[in-house]
């Protein structure tokens, strides 16, 4: 699902990463999702957070199932999608 290349320095290398997303739900389920019909507006409910491996991280051989560690941190806000674009497309400055 996640796939970090090792030659993404590489100027050839023009593919976006992959990011996993999690959504953590609030516990009662009626909070999960809100409606509102007259401006056709549906907002979901919960904290997002975001996950990309570290390129010193070890990978598994196991094809089922990976732990992995989310840090508090990488909690999805207004500035996310800054952020995650100035990590992955930082562009050197003269």
């Amino acid at each position: 699902m996640i796939f970090r290349k090792n030659l993404w320095n590489e100027p050839m290398y023009s593919v976006a990463p992959l990011i996993l997303i999690l959504l953590v739900l609030p516990d009662e389920n009626r909070k999960w999702i809100e409606v509102d019909l007259r401006q056709q507006l549906y907002q979901l409910r919960g904290l997002f957070y975001w996950y990309y491996p570290d390129e010193q991280e070890d990978f598994s051989t196991n094809k089922n199932r990976q732990r992995i560690k989310i840090p508090t941190a990488n909690k999805i806000d207004l500035g996310f999608f800054d952020n995650i674009f100035n990590l992955f497309y930082q562009i050197d400055q003269p």
